[in-house]
């Protein structure tokens, strides 16, 4: 499974585990796939959640890439990559939940928005160098 997605690679997972411990199927980007790297992913929303319509990148409150639905990119409804919660994974665990069923590749992004949303996270404020290393 890690040679078959790269950079804009957008996955369906389902039961992906947030954070905090919640889990949802969601939809997330691959931002970073280096060979011999983790992978690191962000999440892709279309809950607005007091986030601008503002398409490209948007630093404040916090950090996103804004994609307009129904366009050229994959997303039919207006979505958001919520750049400042990253996720590192292994390999492995990547590989696990494609071979459970869990992950799915469904579609990529064009690579100038993928590297637009790369450029954006490189841009935040509070990005933390294990994820810039990723990507």
């Amino acid at each position: 499974m890690p040679g078959a997605f790269s950079v804009g690679a957008v996955l369906h997972w389902e039961g992906f585990v947030f954070h905090d411990g919640e889990s949802a199927n969601k939809f997330l980007m691959v931002l970073g796939a280096k060979q011999g790297s983790d992978y690191l992913f962000v999440v892709a929303t279309s809950q607005q959640h007091k986030r601008e319509m503002t398409p490209g990148c948007n630093l404040t409150p916090s950090t996103y890439y804004f994609i307009q639905g129904g366009k050229k990119d994959f997303f039919p409804k207006d979505t958001w990559l919520i750049l400042d919660e990253p996720y590192i994974f292994a390999a492995a665990k990547v590989v696990q939940a494609g071979l459970q069923g869990q992950l799915t590749v469904r579609g990529n992004l064009r690579l100038d928005v993928a590297n637009a949303a790369r450029n954006c996270m490189k841009h935040s404020k509070d990005v933390a160098q294990v994820y810039l290393d990723l990507l």
